[in-house]
């Protein structure tokens, strides 16, 4: 099942339960570091991410599962994309640094470090759009269109070869893969695509349905 299927809203709702029972019990102390409700929290900040409906919530999620596990590494990881997503860059950097930090001292005695590469990675493809916005003003890694198929969508939106992606729905476009799945997630959804054509910033509406 897709994310935006009632599967995954039900999985929501799972998780909004588990944080209602837990935080309303009886002595909660909100300070106080919880497993169940870091799982909780980023389970439930994985659809929304997934679905890129509302990164600001998912980026929240993340945040919370991180307050009550401050070793969620994972978290962490999925936390900076998001916040990459928004263009705080700097933001970002400092939550793969303490992820990877994290996970080295945890897992050092351990050859799986799946993770670990993937945090590496991630910070060096930060680092790409750090330098794109000092060249170009954009924490974008704007992509480039080499194609426009006759009749596709690109061609139905005035897209030319040569235009760079900017954002979708005001997510930047940190690569590809990133860029193509926040697309995939819109469905029925509209969103503003920006993109660059000769330097000069423009906007086409992407109609949903």
């Amino acid at each position: 099942a897709g994310f935006n299927s009632p599967e995954s809203d039900q999985y929501i709702q799972i998780k909004h339960r588990i944080i209602d029972l837990v935080t309303r019990k009886p002595g909660f102390d909100p300070e106080a570091q919880s497993s169940t409700l870091a799982s909780a929290y980023h389970g439930k900040g994985l659809v929304l991410y997934h679905r890129r409906e509302n990164i600001d919530e998912a980026m929240e999620c993340f945040a919370q599962a991180v307050k009550y596990y401050p070793d969620y590494h994972v978290a962490r990881n999925f936390h900076a994309v998001c916040l990459m997503m928004k263009g705080r860059l700097d933001e970002a950097e400092a939550d793969l640094n303490s992820s990877i930090e994290i996970f080295s001292r945890k897992m050092e005695k351990n050859s799986n470090n799946g993770y670990l590469v993937q945090a590496k990675e991630t910070l060096e493809e930060l680092k790409g759009l750090q330098r794109w916005k000092a060249a170009c003003g954009y924490p974008s890694a704007l992509a480039e269109v080499i194609e426009v198929v006759p009749g596709g969508q690109a061609e139905r939106l005035g897209l030319a070869v040569g235009d760079r992606i900017v954002s979708v729905g005001g997510l930047f476009s940190i690569k590809l893969m990133f860029l193509l799945a926040t697309l995939n997630a819109l469905d029925d959804r509209s969103a503003d695509l920006v993109f660059l054509r000769a330097g000069q910033e423009r906007t086409v509406r992407l109609e949903g349905g």
